[in-house]
């Protein structure tokens, strides 16, 4: 699990700044995290739209770990309206960079006949 002590250190302390502030200059990497700081810091009721968007920026530029995480938001509806479409295509993408979690995913689509021509 990708949720270290430190992590959890900046997004609770001076951290979430440093994200912004890298974001707003237009950073792939700082976009996805700033994403995952904001779904750490969610109250229950869970509004993953600020989350999404930032993982969408990032994802247009990229990075593919924003790539697998709308694969998320997209199958469950979270952030963004739930689109199995959507969903297969940004598995698809994340698996043009050679993510290795969404080419496991990407089998699941075709096993379960979700995948779209």
């Amino acid at each position: 699990m990708w949720y270290c002590k430190s992590f959890t250190i900046l997004v609770t302390g001076t951290g979430i700044s440093v994200f912004k502030i890298s974001a707003e200059c237009g950073n792939s990497q700082a976009l996805y995290y700033l994403s995952r700081c904001y779904i750490l810091l969610q109250p229950l009721e869970k509004d993953y739209s600020k989350p999404s968007q930032y993982c969408l920026k990032s994802a247009e530029k990229g990075n593919p770990d924003a790539l697998y995480m709308l694969i998320w938001f997209y199958r469950d509806g979270k952030g963004a309206e739930q689109d199995c479409s959507k969903s297969f295509e940004y598995c698809k993408k994340a698996v043009d960079a050679d993510d290795v979690s969404a080419m496991k995913m990407l089998a699941k689509f075709y096993e379960n006949e979700v995948a779209v021509q």
